[in-house]
């Protein structure tokens, strides 16, 4: 079964990537997050990160006749390329302590607690979207997916997180003639 690359694919996708990352986040005993935004167009801001902030956003849609490699080189099909690929970012932020004002450095144990919550929002987002993509491509909702790199970003301001990207490949549309 092929699945037709249409916006509401993208968006049904993306969203519920979210809602797998925020209902493991839910049984781990994590700080609730202050802000979700299942989907925002271009770059993630965090202007308000609010000691908790989940966003997504789609990158760069492009075609591939072979997962996840763009089809710019490859042969041409009568349709076209049989993929569309879709990049994901998803980005997790929380607070950081800080220095105080007069220039005091945070504690060691505050600095400790900040970096444990860190890396179980990486595990969790990471375990969350390979379960989640993994289920949609065994059964045909997806073509294939890639789960990447869940790097560190920040601290900015007192805000520190995960960045993780991930490929999603759906069947792309045919004109009919």
């Amino acid at each position: 079964m092929t699945v037709r690359y249409v916006p509401l694919t993208v968006i049904t996708i993306v969203t519920g990537a979210g809602e797998a990352v925020l209902a493991e986040l839910s049984t781990q005993n994590q700080p609730p997050l202050s802000r979700y935004c299942a989907l925002v167009p271009g770059e993630i801001a965090w202007d308000n990160c609010d000691c908790g902030q989940l966003a997504q956003s789609v990158g760069d849609v492009y075609p591939s006749n072979n997962f996840p490699t763009s089809a710019a080189d490859q042969r041409r099909t009568p349709c076209g390329p049989n993929l569309i690929i879709i990049p994901v970012t998803l980005s997790l932020t929380r607070c950081v302590p800080v220095s105080t004002n007069d220039g005091r450095p945070p504690s060691c144990d505050k600095l400790l607690a900040a970096a444990i919550t860190l890396e179980v929002d990486r595990w969790v987002v990471r375990q969350a979207i390979t379960c989640y993509l993994r289920d949609l491509r065994d059964t045909y909702v997806i073509a294939d997916f890639s789960v990447g790199v869940a790097r560190t970003v920040g601290p900015q301001g007192a805000c520190v997180g995960v960045e993780l990207s991930y490929l999603v490949g759906v069947g792309s549309s045919c004109c009919s003639g």
